[in-house]
């Protein structure tokens, strides 16, 4: 099993020789015993999912890998893996969801919490799903230029279940990909930084004071005011977090978010480390 620190950002095997430029020295972590919980209990193999996050000697680390023998021995507990894409069934669908992604990437680290706020409020109904007049307004509205047959081929490849209705939490997963574990972890530890208290949640006036905005790539750029930008990092909220405080999931949910607009797994951590002064 492969564990990566959540302070340090390293991954490791708990019983590992040195890894080359790491920062981690050689030799044993643990040794073969039985360590307990924090309620007293002893870990079990249903405790190392990769996902999962495990405490050692008060030392908090995210399961990031099983090694071939273990995935042999326990397949039923690992995960299996990110939901299949619907399939992309003709090349102006395909042609259509590079044009949203572009769009995306050029609204920046907010593009999608943008696209996502604009979706759930048209949404008026509730009931999870939008129909095709729906998509096509939230896209108008979001500033995407989709004609009516790039919105309906994209459409198409959503409406699994031809109901003429598609779930845009799908699509938004879709548009946001699966983090590798390096930025899993980066994101992990910045949200320990802000979670000083431990408690598993974080006020959002507290995450806005501690947000440094002057590097916000609109406002680098000249676009945005570190006003506007705070503004802006504020309203991606509303739907998430309506209690005023944001959990690690709900931090997670945007980091990906980040994440999708972003291709260098380098620039991706100079733009975490920069923002939340990891």
């Amino acid at each position: 099993m492969f564990l990566s620190d959540c302070h340090s950002n390293a991954a490791f095997p708990p019983v590992c020789a040195q890894i080359r430029n790491s920062g981690i020295v050689g030799g044993q972590f643990l040794i073969r015993n039985k360590y307990r919980k924090a309620d007293g209990q002893v870990y079990s193999v249903h405790d190392f999912i990769p996902g999962n996050e495990i405490t050692i000697y008060k030392r908090r680390f995210l399961v990031v890998d099983a090694d071939d023998f273990t995935k042999a021995l326990y397949p039923h507990l690992l995960p299996k893996g990110p939901e299949a894409k619907p399939a992309i069934r003709s090349p102006a669908c395909a042609a259509a969801l590079a044009k949203v992604r572009e769009h995306l990437r050029r609204q920046g680290i907010h593009g999608i919490h943008g696209m996502a706020r604009i979706f759930r409020r048209m949404n008026e109904n509730g009931d999870e799903g939008l129909d095709i007049d729906e998509v096509t307004a939230g896209f108008a509205e979001a500033g995407c230029k989709l004609s009516d047959e790039e919105v309906a081929a994209v459409f198409g490849a959503f409406d699994v279940n031809a109901n003429g209705k598609i779930s845009f939490e799908e699509f938004l997963a879709a548009q946001r990909g699966h983090m590798n574990h390096r930025r899993l972890a980066l994101c992990h530890a910045a949200f320990d930084l802000l979670d000083e208290a431990g408690t598993g949640e974080v006020a959002l006036d507290d995450a806005v004071s501690k947000y440094d905005f002057s590097q916000n790539e609109r406002v680098l750029a000249g676009e945005q005011s570190v006003l506007e930008a705070a503004e802006d990092f504020v309203a991606q909220w509303d739907a998430l977090s309506r209690d005023g405080y944001i959990n690690r999931a709900e931090f997670i949910d945007y980091c990906k978010g980040v994440s999708a607009t972003i291709d260098s797994d380098d620039y991706f951590q100079l733009v975490m480390k920069k923002a939340w002064r990891i």
